[in-house]
């Protein structure tokens, strides 16, 4: 989500900022050549043309907003997060590092930070729909998960609803564990810490995950699948679960810079102890 807020932003900083709010034409073409590297999506390149500029002039919160964004690329949350807090500190009114802040928070799993934030944003622009509807999304996310039950395992935690999906969740650990040795193995990487796993009803992923319609699971740091559809269907459970796991383990691996279609093709082509398919 962060990323899509990056083309908006850039646009909007340098099309509200005036060029004398700079400190002096040198730090004006740092800051220039960052936001153009935040925009082409290279994070280092802009971090680094960041802290240049932040050298330069360190209670510039536009520019603390930038690095914030920048490490947000490179999926360096807690620094990002101090960076958005930053800005704030020096800006309490530059609503943009606000938004972002609570989507990192909810991101490192503080939700009820996150949700405080936007209630802030809420209070202070009651008109900002966006901001509404995603802290009302994550209000609906709460109160669902305090009513959930779990089934525990070794490494995965597994959260339902009800006393119905209790056997759905069972089933669930075991195809995890299996998938847990199968892949692990391949990508020489076992997890310490346990995986939590949420399953939902259809209506109540769409809702949270705000996901396409077409999607069978997602991974955001949980493993979140809809448990009609999909996973309904026994032979579906084992191959839903392996390629949300295996993202999970790309995670692991490399926090950020995996592309997309590598990310995804793992998954696929491991989400079976078969990969025949995959080599032709």
């Amino acid at each position: 989500m962060i990323r899509n807020w990056t083309l908006a932003l850039v646009v909007a900083l340098w099309t509200a900022v005036p060029a004398a709010a700079q400190i002096d034409p040198q730090t004006a073409l740092v800051e220039r050549a960052a936001w153009n590297a935040l925009t082409a999506g290279h994070g280092r390149a802009a971090a680094e043309a960041f802290r240049t500029a932040l050298a330069a002039d360190p209670k510039n919160a536009r520019l603390h907003l930038g690095a914030g964004m920048a490490a947000s690329l490179e999926r360096r949350d807690a620094d990002a997060k101090d960076e958005f807090e930053r800005a704030l500190a020096l800006d309490p009114k530059l609503s943009q590092a606000r938004a972002l802040l609570g989507q990192i928070q909810y991101r490192m799993g503080d939700k009820l930070g996150a949700m405080h934030t936007y209630e802030t944003i809420v209070e202070l622009t009651p008109d900002d729909r966006d901001a509404r509807a995603t802290l009302e999304r994550w209000r609906r996310e709460s109160e669902l998960h305090d009513r959930m039950q779990q089934a525990v395992g070794t490494h995965f935690t597994v959260s339902f609803e009800g006393p119905a999906e209790a056997d759905l969740a069972a089933e669930a650990l075991e195809v995890l564990d299996r998938a847990y040795w199968r892949i692990g193995q391949l990508l020489t990487i076992y997890p310490t810490d346990p995986i939590p796993v949420v399953l939902y009803t259809t209506e109540q992923f769409r809702d949270i995950t705000r996901s396409p319609s077409w999607a069978a699971g997602s991974y955001d740091g949980t493993i979140r699948v809809p448990m009609r559809g999909a996973i309904e269907k026994k032979e579906e459970i084992d191959r839903v679960l392996s390629h949300e796991f295996t993202h999970a383990l790309i995670r692991t691996l490399a926090a950020r810079g995996v592309p997309a279609w590598l990310n995804e093709g793992l998954a696929t082509a491991l989400e079976t102890g078969d990969l025949g398919w995959a080599e032709e």
